[in-house]
């Protein structure tokens, strides 16, 4: 990468010692930023703040990058619990995925969509609240610990902490 464009992005260090990712092994504890994204292809293809990322979920729920009809197909789910397709999630069928994005209901948050990315060092999380009108982003290290991976429970967190302080209605 370009040395100006290294100086405006983050460290990201790969942290899972998963017997899977024995070849990986000399990276485990090390940042990622300096070596190329090319390899994943478009699975690697964004590099952004999480600010980039809010501002691109919010076009993509709301905006006009996708005609409604593209919204439409992206939006129509498959249950992950039946395999069948669902109008919409529930409690007693909460999670459903459309054509690259997952939508989930959950007592307590509602319905929600949310996609998580990542590749060795990085990884973005973004959830988009339609009720609220509210996109959360969120920028980690990538690939942790098998069993270990909290982005759901630490966006349940700060949606709850925002919900306590009137933040989020």
């Amino acid at each position: 990468y370009p040395t100006a464009l290294l100086a405006r992005t983050v460290q990201g260090y790969f942290y899972n010692p998963s017997s899977d990712n024995d070849g990986l092994k000399p990276m485990l504890g090390k940042s990622q930023r300096d070596d190329s994204l090319s390899w994943a292809r478009g699975a690697g293809g964004i590099v952004a703040t999480p600010h980039a990322m809010a501002a691109w979920a919010r076009e993509l729920y709301q905006g006009t990058i996708l005609s409604a009809a593209e919204r439409a197909r992206v939006e129509t789910l498959v249950s992950l619990k039946t395999a069948n397709s669902i109008a919409d999630t529930s409690e007693s069928d909460p999670r459903g995925f459309g054509l690259g994005l997952a939508k989930m209901y959950m007592p307590g948050l509602g319905h929600f969509w949310f996609y998580e990315g990542m590749t060795l060092g990085r990884r973005m999380v973004h959830a988009y609240f339609p009720q609220e009108n509210v996109v959360l982003a969120i920028g980690l290290n990538s690939q942790p610990p098998d069993g270990k991976n909290a982005s759901g429970q630490l966006v349940q967190t700060i949606v709850k902490t925002l919900k306590a302080n009137g933040l989020f209605q």
